[in-house]
């Protein structure tokens, strides 16, 4: 049991330490006029300038992540230095079901250009992408540290209802945009092919655990289906042609659509949805099944000889036990399955008023679906084009259950060079202990040619 806890705590801490400089609402983002990237928000954003190069691998570059519970609901640091672990505090934080997101991204490529003199957008870029959604019930956390003989599992039947899902895919996109009504109206819409790499995707993972209060049998049934891509023969992955790692043969699709419209000379509203699509997974696929799902298997604990083999080889031990209770409950690998999986989906609506010619203050409610979960987020903001050269974005944002979520962008264009730094929570880099969400997305574009027409997002620093 003190190793199952070990175990436990090393779990929670590995949840907390890697992803301390990675929110993936990209609030405070969204509200950039002069970044020209910030069309991945809403395609309908059409920048300021003529066009734009964005230069390789570092013209857009991001980091989130949110997860359940912060590091000092976790621990406590002690007079000595010492860290002491906090069951109570961290369990009673856990909602019914804990969602721990990672994604990354980085743009290979990308390039933006208007057309007929200003009135239309077009802008291609090719983007790698990472995505990871894990959704974990509170009460596997609870067995796994109080143990099944504890009076809320004994003689209980309780079910486990684990979700993950995760994609590593390349996106080639393609956006048009255009204005109407005398430029009030901005519209675009952008075309995506996907090519994946990797995926898992549960289907459905229930599991039923239930101790005997009579001989201490442990009965369990399961019913589950998790599908996989790319996930074996990686030994072989650069024996491939170029071609076949570049479009490894699990294609998608997907789109984006947005629009803006200014109601008058201080109001505008916006709206979009982002990555509505699909890939479908046909490339070196695995699922495992429950082989008869819903059966109850027993359980009867172990012989003597295992039980001391234990002390000798805890490691080997601990493989053979799960190794056991797999065949136990009969659970397949079967490869070549084609599926088809989706990926999150983004909603933007949002607000502007211009409070100066310089200023404004903008109000976004977002929301985030993902593994059957609609996750939400809503954000204030207030932005300062300060000079032709400098502008400022500030945010307070309330998502993932955390308050304290102040964010900050910067943006500054030296000639045709654009530098510009962004996150959702700058407070979670100073107290990193405190927090359980975290951003940092930075980018340098090469600008080209101011527009003579003045841009829906009203970004009138140049008088």
């Amino acid at each position: 049991m003190r190793k199952m806890k070990i175990f436990v705590a090393s779990l929670l801490l590995f949840l907390q330490v890697p992803l301390i400089l990675m929110a993936q609402h990209d609030l405070t983002f969204y509200q950039m006029e002069r970044v020209p990237q910030r069309l991945s928000l809403n395609p309908a954003f059409i920048p300021a300038d003529n066009s734009y190069l964005g230069l390789p691998f570092i013209s857009e570059t991001k980091l989130n992540f949110s997860e359940p519970v912060r590091f000092n609901q976790v621990f406590t640091k002690e007079a000595d230095d010492s860290l002491l672990l906090n069951p109570e505090v961290f369990l009673n934080k856990f909602s019914k079901n804990n969602r721990l997101h990672m994604n990354f991204s980085t743009a290979v490529f990308s390039f933006g250009t208007k057309i007929s003199k200003g009135k239309y957008f077009i802008n291609f870029s090719l983007k790698e992408k990472v995505t990871q959604d894990v959704s974990l019930p509170e009460n596997l956390f609870r067995m796994l540290w109080y143990g099944n003989g504890s009076p809320e599992f004994f003689g209980k039947s309780t079910t486990f209802s684990p979700r993950m899902s995760g994609s590593v895919y390349d996106e080639w996109a393609l956006t048009f945009a255009g204005t109407a009504m005398d430029h009030k109206l901005t519209y675009g819409i952008t075309a995506k092919y996907l090519a994946g790499y990797f995926n898992v995707k549960t289907r459905k993972a229930d599991f039923t655990f239930y101790t005997d209060t009579a001989f201490y049998d442990i009965h369990l049934s399961s019913d589950m289906e998790v599908m996989t891509a790319g996930v074996y023969q990686s030994d072989q992955y650069f024996d491939q042609r170029v071609s076949s790692i570049l479009f490894p043969g699990n294609h998608g699709l997907a789109i984006d659509i947005g629009a803006t419209y200014k109601i008058d000379d201080r109001f505008s509203v916006s709206a979009s949805m982002i990555d509505l699509g699909f890939i479908r997974w046909k490339s070196r696929t695995m699922s495992f099944v429950s082989k008869e799902p819903g059966k109850e298997f027993i359980y009867s604990g172990m012989t003597i000889d295992n039980f001391m083999e234990m002390f000798t080889d805890f490691s080997s031990f601990g493989r053979k036990i799960s190794d056991s209770l797999f065949k136990l409950i009969k659970i397949d690998s079967v490869k070549d399955v084609k599926y088809t999986a989706g990926i999150p989906v983004r909603f933007n609506v949002g607000g502007s008023f211009q409070f100066t010619p310089k200023s404004s203050v903008n109000l976004l409610l977002n929301g985030v679906s993902c593994n059957h979960h609609f996750y939400t987020a809503i954000s204030a903001a207030y932005t300062l084009n300060w000079t032709k050269a400098l502008a400022l974005n500030v945010t307070y944002s309330i998502y993932n259950r955390q308050y304290t979520n102040v964010g900050l962008g910067f943006t500054l264009n030296a000639g045709p060079i654009q530098l510009y730094l962004v996150s959702d929570n700058v407070p979670g880099f100073i107290f990193q202990r405190g927090t359980n969400n975290g951003s940092f997305q930075f980018g340098l574009n090469i600008l080209m040619g101011r527009s003579k027409a003045k841009p829906l997002q009203t970004e009138e620093d140049e008088s």
